[in-house]
């Protein structure tokens, strides 16, 4: 039985260690939309200057990330009790290099695959540290 809240934070994670989120990317479908909502900036789209979206189709969902990149792995604190027929469900973490601040994301699912993500964080999340030019 494969947990949806596990399978989404896992793979999640991995793509933040190994930089890669395709497998990740790949649990949504085509046409999958992604919502942010940032509590402490009462703002939908930006935090700490980054486009969040919403974005629509896995595309652009992409385009989101790629351009942006997640600075921190999360770390699940709540979910919904594991339930692969389930068309919705939850999760609560933190971030593991903000561990004051997270959030909370619901998963859209048709098939076990993600149709829509809304996440809702408390305030902006991790930026990566800023690499000097010429400091490779």
């Amino acid at each position: 039985m494969i947990d949806p809240v596990a399978r989404h934070v896992a793979l999640f994670n991995e793509g933040v260690r190994t930089g890669d989120l395709t497998p990740w990317l790949n649990t949504f479908t085509d046409d999958a939309v992604l919502t942010f909502t940032v509590a402490s900036l009462g703002d939908t789209s930006t935090a700490a200057g980054v486009a969040l979206g919403p974005a629509s189709g896995r595309g652009e969902i992409e385009a989101v990330y790629k351009g942006h990149p997640p600075a921190s792995e999360m770390s699940l604190t709540a979910g919904s009790p594991a339930d692969p027929g389930a068309e919705t469900v939850f999760g609560e973490f933190f971030w593991v290099r903000a561990p004051d601040s997270g959030g909370r994301f619901t998963l859209h699912l048709d098939g076990g695959r993600t149709t829509r993500i809304d996440i809702e964080l408390d305030a902006p999340p991790p930026t990566r540290p800023q690499v000097p030019d010429g400091a490779d």
